[in-house]
């Protein structure tokens, strides 16, 4: 009986922590050197910032009553390192678990369809995390400074990745998004340093200003060309950008969009995507300003290559430029390793008596034995008896 008596009084001790009226928990009071909570079953919801700021908790249970989590329930709870949502719950609110930055790891169930804004900014542990299906958006500063953040599962019920949803995941280095995409918003990805590969889905719509501004490892991207709107500097420092067809998958064409670093071209940059695609005649017109020869070269074959919008008198000029820079725009293609771009230099010319044996030499130098091969090849075949040695005897 006394036994009895006891553990009556011990739940009443514990259940004297929390402040719970109609099955809400609104506040939770810890002594100092308390680190774990289990909250009472029966609770349907914990109230806004019920447990804001316990800085000594460590671990959590949540109890398979629960069906939301309002608001800054958990928000800056420091040492906070895992959690696992029960089947329960169906909402989770803005900035839930914000600046949790020990949370190393969070269990969703599928029965979660409503995560709010900021929910985990400033997770600055949180490695990973699987999006559950029903949940159909990516609120504004969801992943914001989760810096520790490299890998995301998606579902395929996501229809939009709001504004600074994944800024500054600088440890991010790939994300699959869910053919279900239709918007990205501004700065979604802004500051993902370590971004290197992100695929597109057809269905998209949109891309925000901004959306992968500063994400320079990310050197190449494609879209597909039912894109209605592109926003100014979505694709800063990315090298270049290729738009796909949707209908057959293949490339249209390809985009440089990699700046020379002068306000004059990057505002140009800026705006210069539109309804119609990429504005190459923009491009055109101020290539000569160009203060990146490197950059000169990538425009000029990207634009023999593909063709679109392009002028006669424009391309007069890309063949004039290099034909004056004949053999640097040659040793540039062999940088690229491209036998596509070196077979432009072959058809219109650029690899002559006069260079061949320092581009041959060049690209030995370079370890391109291919393009050595076909340097040579190009030398000793019958249509350039113009040159004045034979180079069959070189070796590579």
């Amino acid at each position: 009986m006394n036994s009895l008596i006891l553990q009556k009084q011990e739940e009443v001790i514990a259940l004297a922590q929390f402040d719970i009226k109609d099955a809400v928990l609104k506040k939770c009071l810890l002594k100092e050197d308390e680190t774990v909570i289990t909250v009472p079953d029966g609770v349907t919801t914990i109230g806004k910032d019920a447990l804001c700021g316990l800085q000594s908790v460590i671990a959590v249970t949540l109890p398979e009553s629960l069906k939301v989590i309002n608001d800054g329930a958990f928000y800056g709870c420091s040492s906070l390192t895992s959690v696992t949502l029960p089947g329960s719950v169906e909402r989770l609110g803005s900035c839930a678990f914000a600046q949790c930055s020990a949370l190393n790891t969070i269990y969703l169930d599928n029965k979660l369809t409503e995560i709010g804004n900021s929910a985990f900014w400033g997770c600055t542990s949180l490695e990973s995390i699987d999006i559950p299906a029903g949940v159909t958006k990516i609120g504004y500063n969801l992943f914001g400074s989760c810096l520790s953040l490299i890998s995301v599962s998606l579902p395929d019920t996501v229809t939009e990745i709001d504004e600074r949803a994944f800024k500054e995941c600088t440890s991010l280095a790939c994300i699959t998004l869910p053919d279900s995409l239709i918007k990205i918003g501004n700065m979604a990805f802004l500051n993902c340093h370590n971004l290197k590969s992100v695929n597109i889905p057809d269905r998209l719509e949109s891309i925000g200003e901004k959306a992968f501004f500063m994400c320079e490892n990310l050197h190449e991207l494609e879209i597909p060309d039912g894109i209605a709107s592109v926003g100014g500097d979505a694709f800063s420092d990315c090298v270049s950008v290729t738009v796909r067809s949707t209908i057959s998958g293949k490339p249209l064409y390809k985009a440089v969009t990699a700046t020379d670093g002068s306000s004059a071209y990057n505002f140009i940059l800026r705006n210069i995507w539109d309804k119609g695609g990429f504005d190459f005649t923009a491009q055109d017109n101020y290539f000569p300003a160009l203060q990146d020869e490197n950059l000169q070269y990538a425009i000029a074959f990207s634009r023999l290559m593909y063709r679109v919008n392009l002028s006669a008198a424009a391309e007069e000029h890309y063949l004039d430029f290099l034909h004056n820079n004949a053999e640097n725009a040659v040793r540039y293609c062999i940088t690229q390793d491209s036998a596509e771009l070196l077979g432009i230099c072959k058809k219109n010319g650029l690899i002559t008596a006069g260079n061949v044996t320092g581009l041959i030499e060049f690209a030995d130098e370079q370890g391109n034995t291919s393009a050595a091969a076909f340097l040579l090849t190009v030398a000793n075949s019958p249509e350039h008896d113009n040159f004045c040695d034979p180079l069959s005897s070189l070796e590579l």
